[in-house]
């Protein structure tokens, strides 16, 4: 509720919002990664010395890894959603979704290789991957900070899948509105209740057979 109160106020409220909370979780990733290198190199990191070798899943590990890590990249459609809000689109809609990503995948490059590296891949609990391995190492404080992050990433992912379906959805609706005559027909005719009713099951009919053609598209 609150989300979506935040992006009905305006868009740059939001792009506010979603910044702070971006910055706060880029520093927990940067928190893992300098904490956890720290870690890595006073114990030797340990979870690189493996007896079966580097590559123990093989090709069929590497490639159900790189497709869960792929759903990590969804909602760049964000950007492209916000075009309207660009004063150069076609410049700066490619710049910011090529920075973004190198950014994103470089953070996540790091922080796998550093938390690998000081808990074996066998000995992390699948749950809490990041959280167990400071906490295996006497850190229990940094968990509540790992769960900050965690808090403020989902709350970035939220607004960023809310905010392209509130705008697309919310054209297509003021467009209905505006194609059925319903905004003018109640100030023309006064408020007239049986007009209103009419034109509301008018409404209710196009937006059920857009509903359903986007369904079947789906």
């Amino acid at each position: 509720m609150f989300v979506a109160g935040l992006l009905c106020v305006g868009i740059k409220e939001s792009a506010l919002v979603q910044s702070l909370v971006t910055f706060a979780n880029v520093c927990v990733m940067l928190f893992v990664i300098i904490a956890g290198s720290v870690i890595g190199f006073r114990t030797g990191w340990v979870g690189y010395e493996l007896s079966n070798g580097y590559f123990p899943f093989g090709i069929n590990g590497m490639l159900g890894g790189a497709a869960t890590v792929f759903f990590a990249y969804i909602g760049f459609d964000t950007v492209a959603s916000t075009a309207e809000e660009v004063t150069n689109p076609q410049r700066d809609l490619p710049l910011g979704i090529g920075i973004s990503l190198f950014i994103c995948s470089g953070l996540y490059m790091l922080v796998s290789a550093v938390i690998v590296g000081i808990v074996p891949y066998y000995a992390m609990d699948p749950d809490t991957p990041i959280s167990s391995a400071f906490a295996d190492h006497g850190m229990h404080w940094a968990m509540y900070i790992v769960t900050a992050g965690a808090v403020a990433a989902l709350s970035s992912t939220l607004m960023g899948s809310l905010l392209p379906q509130m705008k697309s959805n919310g054209i297509s609706l003021l467009n209905l509105l505006v194609e059925t005559g319903f905004l003018g027909s109640i100030s023309a005719e006064n408020g007239d209740f049986r007009s209103i009713i009419r034109k509301m099951l008018i409404l209710s009919k196009k937006l059920e057979t857009k509903s359903l053609n986007s369904v079947q598209f789906h």
